[in-house]
């Protein structure tokens, strides 16, 4: 490989052989244009008190995109935040998180309406190749609080149509619950889910639910949502009040 050096060092207040500025400069303007790819560009700075790169965004775009072989790897956004991929195996997808790993938030309360039916709360698409390679996982967390009632109120999290954690009917009288979980790609068919609600005014642990899906295809795109029901059709409840997502890969 051929790489984008120095032809000589330069010294202060000697001649310079236009030979050689020519060949630096020509090494440095078919790098630019795209006429060589195969350049690496080294740059050696010594001055602690100047940046030797720096990237001044007038416009509204990304601050830094990086590619390879056209593909882009990761950008800074306009916001200066870092987005990667949300899945780094072979194939990356195309979802991206940002700073702590940051994959979906819904902030939005949502609740139960006047119905006995299964309302959905939360709905996030989890896009081809986001659990690329096995280790690969989605933290999730949201909090509930319930109408003072003696009504039933229950809660459930789905992968597709499997249903990953449920509460089961619960007469939950104004009370406030987190709910935690985790699921990961175990292997390159099985998915691992252990997810539960913990309850912050006495009342112990409701449904704590480890379960094994196989047959699963990782290579395209898996839903993963929150649902609510009454027991009672009475609006109001069971309120969620905000789903996270994180993701991290091994």
């Amino acid at each position: 490989m051929s790489v984008l050096v120095r032809v000589t060092n330069f010294t202060p207040n000697t001649v310079i052989a236009s030979q050689e500025v020519d060949d630096e400069l020509n090494q440095l303007v078919n790098l630019l244009s795209g006429v060589s790819t195969n350049k690496n560009a080294v740059l050696k700075f010594s001055d602690g008190a100047t940046p030797p790169l720096q990237v001044d965004q007038l416009g509204a775009g990304s601050i830094q995109q990086w590619l390879q072989n056209g593909t882009v790897r990761a950008s800074l956004s306009g916001l200066g935040k870092l987005l990667l991929p949300a899945g780094i195996g072979a194939t990356p997808s195309t979802d991206q998180i940002s700073n702590f790993g940051t994959y979906f938030v819904d902030p939005t309360q949502r609740q139960t309406p006047a119905s006995t039916a299964e309302t959905d709360f939360s709905t996030k698409t989890i896009s081809a190749n986001v659990l690329a390679a096995d280790g690969d996982f989605i933290l999730a967390f949201s909090g509930i609080t319930t109408a003072a009632n003696a009504n039933n109120k229950r809660y459930r999290f789905y992968w597709n149509a499997t249903t990953l954690y449920d509460s089961g009917p619960v007469a939950l009288n104004n009370r406030n619950g987190l709910f935690v979980g985790y699921f990961y790609r175990r292997s390159s068919t099985v998915l691992s889910a252990y997810m539960g609600m913990l309850t912050v005014e006495g009342i112990a642990l409701l449904a704590v639910n480890g379960t094994d899906l196989a047959a699963q295809d990782f290579t395209v795109s898996n839903t993963v949502k929150s649902t609510g029901t009454n027991g009672t059709a009475n609006a109001g409840d069971l309120t969620q009040r905000g789903l996270i997502l994180l993701k991290g890969s091994v």
